[in-house]
């Protein structure tokens, strides 16, 4: 008992000793601590609050003895009707937690940059046009979502936040992106998409340690060509803009693994498009392209490529250098015939080629004996290849819309009795 006595004192002394000084608990013990969901019932032993949770309460205002909570380092306000913040929030020293998602703010409180251990600040979903002057003190700041507000322009506060790793601005009404943003060095993620963007400023390419950035659903036409020194990028969102064409230094992205160029305008890619030798997902429906560029085929580690909805009329031999493409989208394009390299692409288990000009197909489409999924329909063909029988794998066959139904085609079921085929 007296053992038992000494050690609970020590453990206490210990608290004490760290918390009540100001210092602040690791993220695994913040996660073991109890988490209280009511403000009465914290303020009854506020030495004991490190975690608050007043989510989904429908409260209009946060009442100012939230200040008296001084060892509070989590609160969560979520889905609330708050419209503002009392000034006492700016006591909670030791806070690194801050989520205010879905509620009504307009501004924030001056003091918010009083907050000097805040490390996570989730905005997302309320009406803020602004940032208070002293937003840029928050210098422990390390991921910060504004999503889904009214911001016409990023916040100069913003880009004196040296530590900040991850930003989002999706979803607001930016229309230009200042250029002070290089000084954001530690930023490993941007979120820039559905804004009102038609220029990025070449020092973008600045942010060294940038690893994703999202792009997609703005109007853009252009990207610098500094984008090519972002060399630790890793995923390229630009769906859904307005380019024709991309700059050549794009080929420098070495980390690349996902792009994304749907919905734009393009009709060419650039000639080292082949030298993104890491790229696994490729998505570029919705364009004009007529052609693939030289050295497509040393995108070996390609594993999604999406072209659907081009103007391709064929596919280079080299195309049979994506040996470990698994889905390949080719629909809705003006293909009339198939290179036999296509054989190559032997772990390919999904594979659309519906609303095309095809005629015929290579014998070597039956080495694809990983092919679960093949979609021939609105076609021109007559007969298939014998060869289709090696297809053991094949779980479903599409081949409506195509002339040949009463006769070469439906020998296809003997050939593959056991696949379900629509014709």
């Amino acid at each position: 008992m007296k053992k038992t006595l000494i050690i609970t004192l020590l453990l206490t002394f210990t608290l004490s000793k760290v918390n009540g000084q100001g210092k602040l608990l690791s993220e695994e013990h913040l996660q073991q601590a109890k988490e209280y969901k009511s403000l009465d019932a914290a303020l009854k032993e506020p030495g004991k609050v490190y975690k608050l949770n007043l989510g989904k309460n429908m409260l209009t205002e946060l009442p100012a003895d939230i200040g008296k909570l001084k060892k509070l380092q989590r609160l969560d306000l979520h889905d609330n009707q708050l419209t503002v913040l009392p000034a006492e929030i700016s006591k909670l020293k030791n806070l690194q937690v801050l989520n205010l998602e879905k509620n009504k703010l307009t501004v924030l409180p001056a003091k918010i940059g009083k907050l000097k251990n805040l490390q996570e600040f989730n905005l997302r979903i309320n009406q803020l046009t602004t940032l208070p002057a002293k937003f840029s003190k928050l210098q422990n700041l390390r991921q910060l979502n504004l999503r889904n507000n009214q911001f016409t322009g990023l916040a100069v506060e913003i880009c004196k936040l040296k530590n900040l790793q991850v930003l989002y601005l999706r979803d607001n009404q930016l229309s230009v992106i200042p250029n002070k943003i290089e000084k954001l060095k530690s930023l490993q993620l941007l979120g820039l998409n559905s804004n009102q963007l038609t220029i990025l400023p070449v020092e973008i390419g600045k942010l060294d340690n940038l690893q994703t950035l999202y792009l997609d659903n703005n109007q853009l036409t252009a990207l610098p060509d500094e984008i090519g020194e972002l060399q630790n990028l890793q995923i390229l969102g630009l769906g859904i803009n307005r380019f024709t064409r991309l700059p050549a230094e794009i080929g420098s992205l070495q980390k690349l693994q996902i792009l994304e160029l749907h919905n734009n305008k393009l009709t060419v890619l650039p000639a080292g498009f082949g030298n993104l030798k890491n790229l696994q997902q490729l998505t570029i429906h919705d364009n004009q392209l007529t052609e693939l560029p030289p050295g497509f085929g040393n995108l070996k580690n390609l594993q999604r490529l999406d072209l659907k909805k081009n103007q391709l009329t064929f596919l280079p031999a080299e195309f049979g250098g994506l040996q470990n493409l698994q889905e390949l989208r080719l629909e809705y394009n003006q293909l009339t015939a198939l290179p036999a390299e296509i054989g190559k692409l032997e772990v390919l288990r999904r594979l659309e080629l519906h609303n095309n000009k095809l005629t015929t197909l290579p014998a070597e489409i039956g080495n694809l004996q990983n092919l679960q999924i093949l979609n021939l329909h609105d076609n021109q063909l007559n007969t298939l290849p014998d060869q289709m029988r090696n297809l053991l794998k094949l779980d479903y066959l599409d081949l409506r819309n195509n002339p040949g139904k009463k006769s070469g085609l439906e020998k296809v079921k003997k050939l593959l009795p056991n696949v379900f085929i629509t014709f």
